[in-house]
């Protein structure tokens, strides 16, 4: 497949710029029958026009032009941060990431490599969520409420996904979340950052779950079906319901307040998860009118972060890192590099790239395997 003029992209641009084909083909200095060419995506510019046309356009390249798709190229999806904006440069270096971990795969401590289960047509319904949710989790102890990190990596696990809980810090990344999907092995790649929240922790683990489950869906689409899947699996329609009976005669917006607050320091989850819950499941005005978001920015700064909750505080050594993240979420992922040291380039460079850190950090733990490698034989 070779790469095609983003027609409606440039239909859009230059209806805003007032400018008709016979415009194009006048400041371009081509004939009107190569511009309706264009159009039709018969022929593909020169360099040069193609220059001159984005210029004109005021386009990037990425908005003038759509590139064959690789299909066995990595395939990537974010958790943001709020007000974070994944931009085309964030998807590239994921993409890179994603070509550094296929050195890896042979040492997966799989059978074969297969495709987990997935949903067949998944869609954005709630109903159809909630038969969703229900299934996966009857894999595990669902007479609780309150779904643990350790049930959630069981989950993981049992669709061979390789967790890698790392500290990314809580501002100077644009993500909470990264799922690469590598289609040459069919496997799948799940970081987390531990320096997230801890009552936000849970939501973005199962919203990469969704990603897991549902990999047709795209961009706006995959986020909000993982998005709906999180809250369903988290505080589901079902509960919503029986908490919105409970408060159905509180007359004021702080009982009602105290209620989300309640619920999600016993869940550990988010009061938005909670709040946008209820508000789906009622036509009450109190809930429906409550103003979430001062709720959540004084809850927020209360919490702790999840690496705080699992006692790795500020800078923590290698040692205290690697053995707290392989006891907490059971993870492979560093036994794969003393598998794979031998055998690839595990270098502080390789694993400042594979793990988006400083590269102090990455010699440190570079150290730490090399050190443990030695002790071990």
């Amino acid at each position: 497949m070779k790469k095609k003029l983003n027609i409606s992209q440039i239909k859009r641009q230059a209806e805003k710029l007032g400018l008709s084909q016979a415009d194009l083909s006048k400041k371009l200095k081509v004939s009107r029958e190569s511009v309706s060419q264009w159009y039709k995506n018969e022929i593909f510019p020169r360099p040069d026009k193609l220059l001159r046309l984005a210029t004109l356009l005021k386009l990037k390249y990425n908005e003038l032009i759509i590139e064959p798709k690789n299909k066995l190229e990595p395939r990537v999806a974010f958790r943001v941060k709020a007000h974070s904006i994944t931009k085309p440069e964030h998807i590239e270096t994921a993409k890179i990431t994603g070509t550094g971990l296929e050195k890896l795969v042979q040492y997966l401590p799989f059978e074969k490599f297969k495709s987990p289960p997935y949903l067949i047509e998944p869609k954005i319904d709630e109903n159809y969520i909630s038969s969703v949710t229900k299934e996966i989790k009857s894999s595990i102890d669902n007479n609780v409420k309150n779904i643990s990190i350790s049930d959630i990596v069981k989950i993981f696990d049992s669709y061979k996904a390789i967790l890698i809980p790392i500290l990314w810090g809580e501002k100077n990344k644009h993500k909470n979340a990264l799922h690469i999907f590598l289609p040459k092995s069919s496997t799948t790649w799940v970081y987390v950052n531990l320096n997230t929240k801890v009552h936000d922790f849970k939501f973005w683990m199962i919203h990469e779950l969704g990603h897991i489950i549902a990999p047709t869906l795209v961009e706006t689409t995959a986020e909000r079906f993982a998005d709906s899947f999180a809250e369903e699996f988290l505080f589901g329609n079902e509960e919503a319901i029986k908490v919105v009976d409970e408060i159905k005669d509180y007359n004021k917006e702080g009982l009602i307040i105290e209620k989300i607050l309640s619920i999600a320091n016993e869940r550990q989850i988010s009061p938005y998860t909670i709040h946008s819950k209820l508000k789906k499941n009622t036509s009450n005005k109190l809930i429906s009118g409550i103003e979430i978001g001062p709720i959540l920015g004084s809850y927020n700064k209360q919490q702790q972060t999840f690496a705080e909750s699992i006692s790795l505080n500020n800078n923590p050594t290698a040692k205290q890192y690697i053995d707290k993240v392989e006891e907490v979420f059971n993870t492979p992922f560093f036994e794969l590099l003393k598998k794979a040291k031998n055998e690839i380039i595990v270098t502080p460079d390789y694993l400042k790239r594979i793990l988006d850190i400083q590269i102090l950090e990455a010699r440190s733990i570079y150290e730490y395997l090399i050190a443990t490698e030695t002790n071990i034989n």
